[in-house]
C-alpha cells in the first residue's frame, strides 16, 4: 500500500511539473518561437507516438494476460518492428504534410522526431517490465523525464534564439535517454523471460485487434486536440500567432483537466461508484454526486483566476484568454464525460466509449476542414469545444444512464445551467 502511495504521489507530481513545464516556455518564448516549436515538434511528436504501436497499454495487456503469454520476447520484438515500420511511416507522411503547407522541415528537425520516437520505443519495453516487477517508481521517473527533454531544450532555444539549439540539444538529450534505459534493459534481461532486443529469435507475433481496442480511446483524444492543432497549422490561413494564443489556453487548461482526473479515480471502482459521502452542513451525498460539484468548483476557480495570471505571467499572449471560454466548456465536457466512463469500463461497456470518441475526432478534423475559410479561429474553437460538450455532457451519460441506474433530474438541470454560466463568467 506505502509503495502504491509513493507511486501516485510520484505520478501526480510529475504530470503537474510537466504541465508547468509545457506552459513555462510560453514565458521565455515569442508567439512565433512557440508556433515553430509546436508545429515542428510537439504536436507531430504527439500525432506520431500516438498512432505508432508502441503503446505501453498494449505491452501491459500482454505482460498481465490472463494466462500469461507463452512467448513474451517475441511479442516484445514483434512490437519493435511493427513500431520502427509504422512509426517511419508515420513520420515520413507528417513531414510532407508541414513541407506541404509551406514550412520546411529540416534534416535536424526530422533526426529529432526520429531518436524521440526511438526514446518511446525503448522506454516503453523497459518500463512495462520494470511495472511488471513491481517497480512502478522507476517506470514513472524514465516516463517522465523522457517528456520533460524537449521543454528543456525549448530553454535553450529561448537562450540562444536559435532553432537548430533546440533540435540539437532535444537529440543530445535523447540519445543519452536512450543510453540510460538501454542500459537499465539489460540488466532486466535474463536468457530465462525478458532479453530487451533479440531479433534472430521468435516467431512475429503482434495481435492489431487488440491494439485498436486498447487505442480507440486515446487515439481520439489525440486527434480531438493535438490533431485539431496540427490542421489549423498546416491546412488553414490562420494566423500563427492565434495558433500560439490558443497552445497556451489549451496547455492552461490541461493542468485544469488533469487535476479533474485525478479527482475522478475514486470512482474507478464500481462500488465507489453508488458509495455515499458526508459533507459538513449538507449531510450524506452520492460520491459520484460530490464530484461533479467538485468539478464545477474547480472550474468555476479557474475562471476567476486564469484570466488575470494570463495576462500578468505571458504578456505576449494576451489574447490566449479569449480562447479560455469555449476551452472550459470542451473541459466540462471532458470531466463529465470521465464520470461516466469509469463506470462503463467497470461494466466492459467500452465499445461505444471508443466509437463516440473516433465520431467526435473525426467531426472535429471535419469541422476544421469545411468550416476554416468561413469562421474566425474563435467560433470554430466553440464549434469544436460544443462537440466535445455535447459528447461529454448529453450523449455519454444518456447512454450510461439508459443501460444503468437512471440519474439525477436535479443533476441534468444542474449540468445544463453550469455548462450556461461558465463560459458567460469570461466575459
Amino acid at each position: 500500500m506505502r509503495k502504491n502511495l509513493l507511486s501516485a504521489i510520484a505520478q501526480t507530481g510529475a504530470s503537474v511539473g510537466l504541465a508547468l513545464l509545457s506552459i513555462a516556455i510560453f514565458r521565455f518564448l515569442s508567439p512565433d518561437q512557440v508556433a515553430f516549436l509546436r508545429q515542428h515538434y510537439f504536436v507531430p511528436f504527439a500525432l506520431v507516438t500516438a498512432f505508432a504501436p508502441a503503446n505501453q497499454n498494449y505491452l501491459r495487456s500482454i505482460l498481465f494476460s490472463e494466462p500469461p503469454s507463452t512467448d513474451i520476447r517475441g511479442e516484445m520484438n514483434s512490437l519493435a518492428i511493427v513500431q520502427l515500420v509504422t512509426g517511419a511511416l508515420l513520420l515520413i507522411g507528417i513531414i510532407l504534410s508541414i513541407n506541404r503547407s509551406g514550412a520546411t522541415v529540416t534534416w535536424l528537425n526530422t533526426v529529432a522526431l526520429m531518436f524521440a520516437l526511438l526514446l518511446v520505443l525503448a522506454r516503453t519495453i523497459t518500463t512495462s517490465i520494470l511495472e511488471f516487477r513491481g517497480n512502478y517508481f522507476t517506470s514513472i521517473v524514465l516516463n517522465n523525464f523522457g517528456g520533460a527533454i524537449p521543454y528543456i531544450s525549448a530553454f535553450s532555444f529561448a537562450l540562444i534564439s536559435s532553432q537548430n539549439s533546440f533540435f540539437l540539444g532535444t537529440i543530445a538529450l535523447n540519445f543519452l535517454n536512450i543510453v540510460a534505459v538501454l542500459a537499465i534493459a539489460s540488466r532486466l534481461s535474463d536468457r530465462k523471460s525478458y532479453q530487451f532486443a533479440n531479433w534472430t529469435s521468435g516467431r512475429f507475433q503482434f495481435n492489431f485487434g487488440r491494439y485498436l481496442t486498447l487505442s480507440q480511446i486515446s487515439l481520439g483524444s489525440v486527434v480531438v486536440y493535438q490533431g485539431v492543432e496540427f490542421f489549423l497549422y498546416n491546412h488553414t490561413q490562420y494566423n500563427r500567432v492565434d495558433i500560439a494564443n490558443y497552445g497556451l489556453a489549451f496547455s492552461t487548461l490541461a493542468i485544469i483537466r488533469q487535476i479533474i482526473l485525478t479527482a475522478v479515480q475514486p470512482l474507478e471502482r464500481l462500488h465507489n461508484s453508488i458509495a455515499s459521502v458526508n459533507v459538513p452542513g449538507i449531510g450524506n451525498i452520492k460520491q459520484a454526486v460530490a464530484i461533479e460539484i467538485t468539478i464545477y468548483l474547480i472550474l468555476a476557480g479557474a475562471i476567476l483566476l486564469l484570466p488575470p495570471i494570463i495576462r500578468f505571467a505571458f504578456p505576449n499572449f494576451a489574447a490566449a484568454a479569449t480562447f479560455m471560454p469555449p476551452l472550459v466548456l470542451g473541459v466540462l465536457g471532458s470531466a463529465i464525460q470521465q464520470i461516466y466512463s469509469v463506470r462503463m469500463i467497470a461494466l466492459a461497456r467500452t465499445g461505444f466509449l471508443g466509437s463516440t470518441q473516433i465520431a467526435l475526432a473525426s467531426a472535429s478534423i471535419i469541422a476544421v476542414a469545411f468550416l476554416n475559410s468561413s469562421l474566425s479561429m474563435i467560433n470554430l474553437v466553440w464549434i469544436l469545444s460544443s462537440l466535445i460538450w455535447l459528447r461529454g455532457c448529453i450523449v455519454i451519460p444518456l447512454y450510461a444512464e439508459f443501460y444503468g441506474k437512471k440519474g439525477s433530474a436535479v443533476m441534468w438541470v444542474t449540468r445544463l445551467i453550469v455548462s450556461t454560466i461558465l463560459p458567460m463568467c469570461f466575459f
